[in-house]
């Protein structure tokens, strides 16, 4: 228990993928109102609310990129390459799974096909089309092929921004550096609200940077850890804590402090999970299963959820309908990974960065 692993992290994606599913089946009635789902025993009020709040997974993933960049940026020898190296490293799966989903949709016609090509004229929808391939429809502003597609966008801008905030942290402090994403945008007046950019989410990712940088997470999980006296008084907390956190977020406006709802809320729940879930022997395999197939997951599932409605929400109990949808993007993400692995496209990839890195230290050079 001396540091908060790369097996943590991906069990606690594991959750937060489920988090994600779960808030892109219900958090709006319009998805489910024309078919006969169940939501025994809790009723449609209540589980719409909670997937709304289930929107804490983003700042899940963005706290876990945060914790992750930050060690690997600390390992980088050569720092000023580390941005195209993570970029490489992001998209070489995205530009399978993006062309895949491309591939089905053309072949299918489906929804997300047809609103895509509704954005305008031949030329302009070329336009979109290399821009989504980039990965950064989510940063200029362009439509994305699928809505959810965002935050790979939202990804760039963190690891761009990431050797920055290090900087100016190393330089000025942690605390001043953390105020001033709190206070800088409210006193320029470009606060952006919007859910579906890396604004609201950049506190919540510095977050993570700095508990890797001081090994907050093994310090929290050993707190109070002496006895079981301790332990159980532990546990109990943490459990109002998170019942009150969630009764906040459901029934107040998050727009008032994004950092409370997406930074300091689903910390707590990081934490919760680190404690108490990625541990339990069997949850715990499931997990880290359903992590490493995050990323195609994340991709996947939009369409599975557009195209095959009745067969997720028809006759269903919500639970049953979650775990279809979970199910059907596991065994697809499975596929996926064996064809993102395959050797002549890994090679490909690696010559093409290698490339554009010697053509970028060359320019420097000169």
């Amino acid at each position: 228990m001396n540091k908060f692993s790369i097996d943590d992290t991906i069990k606690i994606k594991g959750i937060a993928i489920i988090l994600m599913i779960f808030h892109h089946l219900f958090w709006s009635r319009s998805f489910f109102s024309n078919y006969s789902v169940s939501f025994e025993p809790f009723g449609v009020n209540i589980i719409t609310k909670i997937a709304i709040f289930c929107k804490i997974c983003v700042p899940i993933f963005t706290f876990l990129s945060g914790y992750g960049l930050m060690y690997t940026y600390k390992k980088s020898k050569i720092k000023r390459t580390f941005w195209l190296q993570r970029y490489f490293k992001l998209m070489k799966p995205f530009w399978i799974i993006m062309l895949i989903c491309y591939i089905y949709s053309f072949i299918k016609m489906n929804s997300i096909m047809n609103l895509f090509l509704q954005k305008g004229n031949f030329l302009t929808i070329i336009i979109y089309f290399l821009i989504n391939i980039s990965g950064f429809s989510g940063i200029v502003g362009t439509p994305n092929f699928c809505d959810h597609w965002w935050y790979i966008g939202a990804s760039l801008v963190f690891i761009f921004l990431l050797p920055i905030l290090y900087k100016l942290s190393k330089k000025y402090g942690w605390f001043i550096v953390g105020v001033g994403i709190i206070i800088l945008p409210r006193i320029m007046g470009i606060a952006n609200y919007s859910t579906t950019s890396a604004f609201p989410f950049i506190f919540s990712f510095y977050l993570g940077m700095y508990c890797q940088e001081k090994n907050i997470m093994i310090a929290i999980k050993k707190k109070w850890s002496e006895n079981l006296l301790r332990k159980i008084a532990k546990f109990i907390l943490y459990i109002i804590i998170l019942i009150l956190l969630l009764y906040i977020n459901t029934y107040f406006s998050r727009n008032i402090i994004w950092e409370f709802s997406f930074g300091l809320t689903p910390f707590v729940y990081i934490c919760f999970f680190y404690n108490y879930i990625t541990n339990i022997p069997l949850i715990s395999q499931i997990l880290r299963k359903l992590g490493e197939k995050s990323l195609s997951m994340f991709m996947i599932h939009g369409f599975i959820i557009s195209d095959y409605k009745s067969i997720i929400y028809d006759g269903n109990n919500f639970l049953l309908s979650l775990i279809i949808v979970i199910i059907i993007s596991y065994i697809i993400g499975y596929f996926i990974e064996k064809i993102v692995n395959i050797k002549v496209y890994n090679i490909m990839i690696n010559k093409l960065e290698d490339k554009v890195i010697e053509n970028i230290k060359i320019r420097k050079k000169v």
